[in-house]
Formats: C-alpha cells, structure tokens, sequence
C-alpha cells in the first residue's frame, strides 16, 4: 500500500495530461505536468537537415531495447512535437517519416504493454498463495533501490504516458494533415453523379515540387492513413486495463480517437475506399462495445451521429452501416438504440423546423438501418411513430418503408411477432388516405412488396384488394399505376387458386353453390334426429344421480347445439368429419371453418 506522494516520489517521468490546446505545452506548469522544454525552429532549415534531425531521434530510439518508453523522455517528444506542430513547414517525405515513427512506436509500446500485463498476471496467483510472506518479499529491493513493487507501478505509469503521448501526437498530425488535404483538394461531382478528387493549386504545386518542397503534399497518401489507422485501432482493442486507474481509460484519452474517426465519415472520397472505411468505423464500434458504461463516449457518439446524419447526405447510408457493425460484429446494440431514441426524442415540433435537406437525410438512414438491423429498429419502434404525422412527406414515406422493412424482414417467419405484425399492418392500412400523393403512391409500393415477400397474412388478402381497387379512382396517375400493379400481384400471389380464369373461377362457383344448397337441405332433414338423440343421454346421467355439474349440462347442450344442421353443413363444404372430443373443441373447430368459408368465398364474389 503506497500513497500518491510516496509513487511520485520515486517515479522518474513527469506526469503527462492532455492539453486542452495543443499550444498548451509550450507553458511552463507550475505543478507536475508534462511540458515542452526546448523549441525549434523548422521554418529556417531546409529537408536535408530536418532529415538529419529525424535520423538522431530514430538512432535514439533504436538504441533502448524497449524503445517505445524513450519518447516519454523530453529530448525525444520535444523533437517529434516539433515536427507536428510546424508539419506545414517539412517537406512531403519527412512527414511520411514521422507518421511512420509515431505509428510503429504506438504498436512497440502495445507489446510492451501486454508483456507487462502477462507478466502482472502471472505473479499475481503466487503472491496470493505467500500472502503470509508478502509483505517481506515486497521491500526485498532492486539493484536499482526500487523494491519490487515500486518497479511495477513505474512501468506502468510510464506505459500509460507514453500511451498518451503517441496517440495524442499521431491524432494531433492527423487533423493537420487532414485539414491541408482538405483546404487543397478541390472535390466535383460529374453528370452520372460520381464524385471525383482533384488537387488545388497548392496541391499541384506541391505535387510538381517533389519530396524536397514544404507542405503536406503527397506525405498523406491512403497507405499512411491505412497505417494511422491501424495504430488507432490497435490502441483501442489491446487490453490496455493494467495500467489505467479502475481499468477504464481517461475520457479525454478516449475522445481523442473521435477526433479522427468523425471527420473521416464527413470525407466522402475517403470513404471510397473500403480499408479505410473498415478501420473508420470500428474506431467507433470498439469504444461503443469496450466502454459503453462510460457516459461521455455514448454521449459523444450519439450527438455527433445524430448531427451527421442532418448535416451529410452521405453520411446516412454510412452510418447505417456504423450501425450494423455494432450491433452485429461487436454484439453491442445500445448505440443503435440510443441514436433511435435521440431522433425520436426530437420527433414532434423540433424536426418540423429543420431544413429539407436533413429530413431527407434522416430518411434515407431510417429506412437503411430498418433493412440492416430491424429487430434493433423494431424494439424502438414506438419512439418514431409520430413521424408518420410531421408534415415533411418524405419522412413519412421513410416510416411507411420503414415498416414495411420490419414486417418482412422480422415478423413475416415470427409467429410470436404475430401481434406487432398486425398492429403495424393496420397502420400501413390507415395511411392509405395521406393528403399527398406521393405518400399514397408509396404506401401501395410497400404493399406491393409486401406481396412479392409473401408477407400478407391470408386474412388480409381481401381488405388489401378493396384497398387497391378504392385507390384505382384516386387524382394522381402514380397512385392508379401502384394500385394496378397491387391488383397485379394479389391475383397473381393468392392463395386459394391456382389459375385465374374468369370462366373456371365462376364454374367452380357455381358448382360450390350448388352442393352447398344439397347439403343444406339433407342436413335439414336430418337435424331433429341429431338434437334427440343427444338430448336423452344427458337427461339419463342426471336421473341416475351421477353428480354432473352445471358445467357437464353446458357441455352436452353445446354438443347438440353444434350438430345442428348449420355446423354439419360447413365441415360438409371443407369435406370434413365430425371431430371427436369434448365441446370446446367443437366450438373451435366451427369457427375455424366458419372463417375459412367466409375468407374462400368472400374472394371468390370479389374476383
């Protein structure tokens, strides 16, 4: 048990917070912290010697077996926060070199630090089993003075600030980089809508000069990325919970992978590749699975998503898949729900002020995400149903999709789901009457698939055609086409017939009929026999003093009831028996005939 003081007193690196600006090094703190301490100047030196400047960090580097450690010292991190600083005064090749020393040096001091947590782990158990001997073999000392524990908790604090310094470096160069590739890129988009990158004229100039010219220039090339990235991640999903207090990083250490990851999503050209793409989002998923009890990373994410999605038309579909990745490759589908909960939340008064171009947006990703994950979408549902009221058409015809999505995608093969699967259903059936046509012409689209998914329980079939055949007078020509081509597939899909010929469907008709009236009328002659013979018996128990309750007296009444000629006439029509059993079987066997009946016929008169 040591206190902070007594750790600080003998640790030999100074502690290292992260700035709120990176100029904030520069200050000299009056407590602890980390600061710079000497400058330069790399304006006035030409590339051979800031090369010269990167070899003898490099050499410096190189020189320590565990090389990672050594940037925690001032004379490596003051050089290399130099050249990140000034990176718009090196030359195309050093910046190349100095994102390639940041990110091999991340990915040394990650196997430095599993090492330490292997090695943590496998003196743990023993030191449990000596607990008695513990406190002697703990201030057995180093040849160095430290005791043993003294040298764990100084590795792993100079594990975890060198941690911070290469992230905040590689993130810090990233953003500069990225920033000039943006301010120097002029980005077009041609007649077939593609989106097409081109340099400015600085760019040009830079391209044109070679390595030996100042700027960014072609220094941030997409393999550099693809190894910044890769560092990034890495950070991410090594187990880094040794060495940070409670195991949970620092919430300023875990906002800065934010710092690049949202700003790639908002890069429609980098999101082309589908490398980077990849590592873009899971900078996102792995904080949003690994952290998701820390309340400043969901709050980040979801307000950030949340303003992408109003703010970039290419995001929505991006997003979705952010979405996707979370929920299914990591199992960790709160941000989904969180994100559909925050747009929920601003569904009412608030949505209908935003602009048209973010409602559009939002529902692009609403109907992408109801495809990629619905049973997500599904259980949150009920947040997104006043949408269907905003006066902006096109979200509502987002949630009519939307819904049409769920009852295929999860409810159609769900006979749990049957319930939810009807309650959607009648809303899709209410919205046939919207006060736009385009919002009618897309409700008949979702019906229409819904027809080719088979997704139309049989019980539905007739009211969908009444539906269709109403909307065949409707204004707009769009909707008439839809509901045609409705009326197209519920003929084409039904259940009851193979073929569709008018002349064969009214000869079966009429045949059906005709048994019907000779089943009514033998059925009729047959009846008072039926009722006698039931009624006897019943009558006998209860002479005979059997003790048959009110209950058995319902059930034989029920029996003969249901051997009346009109419950022998529909198992007749079906061509079935009299089942055997007691009454309620009975009962539920008549109405389940009754209905079919009434479903065969009511199809046939509506053809």
């Amino acid at each position: 048990d040591y206190t902070v003081s007594e750790v600080a007193s003998f640790y030999q690196y100074s502690d290292f917070v992260l700035p709120y600006k990176p100029e904030d090094l520069t200050l000299r703190a009056s407590d602890e912290r980390y600061s710079v301490q000497t400058t330069f100047d790399l304006s006035s030196m030409n590339h051979s010697e800031q090369s010269a400047m990167l070899d003898d960090l490099t050499e410096r580097l190189l020189s320590s077996t565990d090389r990672s450690l050594l940037l925690a010292e001032s004379d490596n991190f003051d050089v290399l926060y130099a050249f990140v600083s000034q990176c718009s005064d090196i030359s195309p090749a050093v910046l190349g070199r100095v994102f390639d020393i940041l990110s091999s040096g991340l990915h040394s001091l990650l196997t430095s630090i599993q090492r330490l947590s292997g090695s943590m782990e496998a003196t743990a158990a023993p030191a449990t089993k000596q607990s008695k001997r513990g406190k002697q073999k703990v201030q057995e000392t180093q040849d160095d003075g430290f005791t043993e524990a003294e040298e764990t908790l100084v590795a792993i604090r100079g594990r975890r600030h060198a941690l911070k310094m290469y992230v905040f470096l590689l993130v810090w160069l990233t953003e500069r980089a990225e920033k000039y590739d943006k301010e120097n890129t002029v980005v077009t988009t041609s007649s077939t809508g593609k989106v097409k990158k081109a340099a400015g004229k600085k760019g040009k100039a830079d391209s044109e000069a070679g390595s030996g010219s100042k700027g960014v220039g072609s220094g941030y090339s997409d393999g550099v990325r693809e190894s910044v990235l890769s560092a990034l991640c890495a950070a991410l999903k090594t187990d880094t919970s040794k060495i940070w207090s409670g195991g949970i990083p620092e919430e300023d250490f875990l906002s800065l992978f934010g710092r690049v990851a949202y700003p790639n999503l908002e890069n429609q050209i980098l999101l082309k590749n589908k490398v980077l793409k990849q590592l873009t989002l899971e900078l996102i998923a792995v904080p949003a699975k690994r952290f998701s009890d820390t309340p400043s990373v969901t709050v980040e994410a979801v307000t950030k998503i949340v303003h992408m999605i109003y703010s970039f038309e290419h995001a929505a579909s991006v997003l979705a898949d952010l979405m996707k990745v979370v929920a299914e490759d990591y199992q960790a589908p709160k941000l989904a729900l969180d994100v559909i909960h925050e747009i929920g939340r601003t569904s009412d008064v608030e949505s209908n002020g935003k602009d048209g171009g973010g409602l559009r947006n939002l529902s692009t990703f609403l109907v992408e995400l109801s495809e990629k994950i619905p049973k997500v979408f599904l259980s949150n549902i009920s947040l997104l149903m006043p949408y269907l009221e905003n006066e902006s058409y096109a979200i509502r015809n987002a949630m009519v999709e939307s819904i049409g999505n769920l009852i295929s995608r999860a409810l159609s093969k769900d006979e749990d789901g049957a319930k939810t699967r009807d309650q959607l259903l009648d809303v899709l059936e209410g919205r046939l009457y919207d006060k736009h046509a385009y919002a009618r012409s897309k409700l008949l689209q979702v019906w229409i698939q819904l027809c080719k998914d088979r997704a139309i329980p049989v019980g539905r079939f007739e009211n969908v055609t009444r539906m269709a055949a109403d909307r065949l007078k409707d204004v707009s020509s769009a909707v008439r086409k839809n509901a045609t081509l409705l009326l197209n597939l519920l003929l084409s899909h039904n259940p009851f017939s193979e073929t569709l010929n008018l002349d064969v469907l009214n000869q079966q008709l009429n045949q059906v009929q005709s048994r019907l009236k000779q089943i009514e009328e033998q059925a009729l002659a047959n009846a008072s026999a039926s009722v006698t013979v039931s009624m006897p018996a019943e009558e006998e128990e209860e002479e005979e003093g059997t003790g048959a309750t009110e209950d058995g007296e319902g059930s034989g009444a029920l029996t003969a009831l249901l051997k009346t000629p009109r419950v022998m006439v529909l198992w007749k029509i079906v061509g079935a028996k009299m089942p055997k059993g007691d009454a309620m079987a009975y009962t539920v066997s008549a109405w389940s005939i009754e209905s079919t009946v009434r479903q065969r016929r009511g199809l046939l008169v509506g053809l």
